[in-house]
């Protein structure tokens, strides 16, 4: 049966057979929109604390090193720690079934963390939303591989990664307006709960395309065996190394930006909880929605143009450049729309490098390991952009408070702008190391 058929909807859900899907097809179009959409309460699930951090804070009495805790590392040790397992397992099993199961999974403990009563609870309610959220990339960038050719890929993982932007901002609007009317629990319930309905969603109308399908050359058959062996043939591909120590800088500003940004905006310039989700919600949000669209596209028009597989990174080599200016001016703006401005600048430059790093990533590897690739690729992008970069930031607020009062964070902060640095010298390291590898080549 044709993956785009109609018919594939009314399927009973199980252990389908891989079906090979036409890759510009209706269908194909529907399972991206459908993984955006889970992105998008991957995204919103995940920082839905950093919305919330004053409140939270000012109830429990947290320092800024416990909200860096709760925030970041507490929440991505456990996020990594699983999803390396749960990729082998998505690269030898129905991707589907695993990724249903976890969107049900960090829903639910999204809408149980309304019910902590300190900080124990409420970091055993984020561990949970993380080992659910270990299922996310590792499934779902394989099944974009598959169900997308290369040339097309920074597109269609643009459009993915921009389903981030689009849920924190509607999450930013509707858990600030929420927690201002009815407190910061009822947050968190609305937010998790609809994720339930989703995950059925996402296991009656997904299909399992055939690993590889895509590529215009046949795969490669696999040279390991288990874990390890996976392990130690993408260490061995330096190319693919500096491609995650790129991502994986980059992704600490954006996690800096995004588990911080509200308690800035309130602390130093009086926003309110319910309008800072309307005032910097929009704002970064359309800013990193814009700028992973528009890097997307370009960089899938550098790709077809040059036919190499590393021409799409030349668009986050000219953007990121000048994202340390923007942050900067977020951190240190005299006033709020200056902020703003270098907010919103900031996140579009960023933002710009994710379409085609991803796609760069997935390229250098066969169809056979996408999903180990994919967990190794997240675990420096969470273990240590999401995990180690808010941490930080946490308690260097808290060590420099004595000397510089609320000031302090905005110093703090500063890490981000240092990361943009380290990852813009990413860029240009892997740039020159991939070569002219052929877009199209067998992987």
């Amino acid at each position: 049966m044709n993956a785009s058929s109609p018919a594939d909807l009314a399927t009973p859900p199980g252990n389908r057979l891989e079906v090979e899907p036409t890759r510009t097809g209706i269908y194909a179009w529907y399972v991206l929109m459908l993984l955006v959409l889970v992105h998008s309460f991957n995204a919103v699930d995940r920082a839905i604390i950093s919305i919330l951090v004053e409140p939270i804070r000012l109830e429990f009495g947290f320092s800024d090193g416990q909200i860096g805790l709760l925030a970041g590392l507490g929440f991505a040790i456990f996020y990594a720690l699983f999803g390396v397992p749960v990729a082998r397992l998505a690269d030898r099993t129905n991707r589907r079934n695993i990724l249903a199961v976890g969107v049900a999974l960090w829903s639910g403990m999204t809408a149980l963390t309304g019910y902590a009563t300190g900080f124990a609870t409420m970091l055993a309610a984020r561990i949970g939303v993380g080992v659910g959220e270990a299922t996310c990339y590792p499934t779902a960038y394989p099944l974009i591989g598959d169900y997308f050719s290369p040339a097309r890929r920074p597109k269609a993982f643009a459009l993915f990664q921009a389903g981030a932007f689009i849920g924190i901002v509607l999450g930013a609007v509707i858990a600030g307006k929420v927690a201002e009317a009815h407190g910061w629990r009822a947050a968190f319930h609305i937010i998790g709960l609809p994720g339930l309905v989703l995950a059925v969603i996402v296991w009656l109308t997904v299909r399992e395309p055939v690993r590889g399908a895509s590529e215009v050359a046949p795969p490669l058959p696999s040279t390991t065996t288990g874990l390890l062996g996976a392990f130690r043939e993408l260490f061995a591909q330096r190319d693919f190394v500096m491609v995650v120590f790129t991502a994986t800088a980059l992704s600490s500003t954006q996690a800096i930006a995004a588990s911080w940004g509200s308690a800035l905006l309130m602390r130093l310039y009086h926003v309110s909880q319910g309008d800072v989700g309307l005032i910097a919600g929009p704002v970064v949000g359309l800013g990193g929605v814009a700028g992973t669209v528009l890097g997307g596209l370009a960089a899938s028009y550098l790709t077809r143009r040059q036919g190499t597989l590393r021409a799409g990174l030349l668009v986050p080599i000219c953007t990121v450049l000048f994202a340390p200016i923007a942050l900067v001016l977020f951190c240190f703006g005299p006033t709020l729309p200056f902020v703003l401005v270098g907010g919103g600048l900031g996140a579009f430059l960023v933002a710009a490098h994710t379409g085609p790093v991803i796609a760069v990533a997935i390229g250098l590897v066969g169809p056979q390991n996408r999903g180990v690739a994919s967990s190794f690729l997240v675990l420096g992008q969470t273990l240590i952009g999401f995990g180690f970069g808010p941490t930080l930031v946490g308690l260097l607020s808290d060590a420099l408070a004595p000397r510089l009062g609320l000031d302090a964070l905005r110093y703090a902060m500063l890490a981000a702008p240092a990361f943009v640095v380290l990852g813009w010298i990413g860029l240009v390291l892997a740039y020159r190391r991939i070569g002219d590898r052929p877009a199209e080549a067998r992987a």
